[in-house]
C-alpha cells in the first residue's frame, strides 16, 4: 500500500505546483486511475490475446465501467476525509536524494505502463 500512497504523493506533487489542494487531489486521484486503468488494460489484453482469458474489454461501456471503478477505489483510498494530506505529511520529509530516486522510479513505472500498452497493442500471437 505503501507504493500506492508514493505514487499518488509524487503526482500529487506534480499537479499542486499550479492547482490548490483539493484541485490537486482530484487530478491527481483521476492521474492514478489513468496509470492504474493501463496497467490492468495491458494485462487483460495480453492475457486475451495468448486465449487465457475468453473475455476481458469486448465493449467500450466495459472500458466505462472499468475506470468508473477505480475512479471510486481510488476516491476511497486518496481523498475521502482529506486522506491527502495525510498522505503528503507522510513523504515530506523525504531527503533531496530521496525525492530524485522516487520521483525517477515514478516517471519510469509511468513510461512503461503506457509502453506495455503500446506493445500490447501490437502484439500478434503467433508472431515474433
Amino acid at each position: 500500500m505503501k507504493v500506492l500512497y508514493y505514487l499518488y504523493y509524487k503526482v500529487f506533487l506534480m499537479h499542486s505546483k499550479g492547482e490548490d489542494s483539493l484541485t490537486a487531489a482530484g487530478l491527481s486521484v483521476m492521474t492514478a486511475s489513468i496509470i492504474f486503468f493501463a496497467n490492468i488494460f495491458t494485462i487483460g489484453a495480453l492475457l486475451k490475446k495468448r486465449n487465457v482469458l475468453e473475455r476481458f474489454i469486448n465493449k467500450p461501456l466495459d472500458g466505462v465501467y472499468l475506470m468508473m471503478f477505480l475512479l471510486i477505489i481510488n476516491y476511497f483510498l486518496f481523498m475521502h476525509k482529506k486522506k491527502y494530506l495525510i498522505i503528503k505529511e507522510k513523504f515530506a520529509d523525504e531527503n533531496k536524494k530521496m525525492k530524485i530516486v522516487g520521483g525517477l522510479f515514478v516517471i519510469l513505472y509511468c513510461l512503461l505502463s503506457f509502453i506495455f500498452l503500446l506493445i500490447v497493442a501490437s502484439y500478434k500471437p503467433g508472431h515474433i
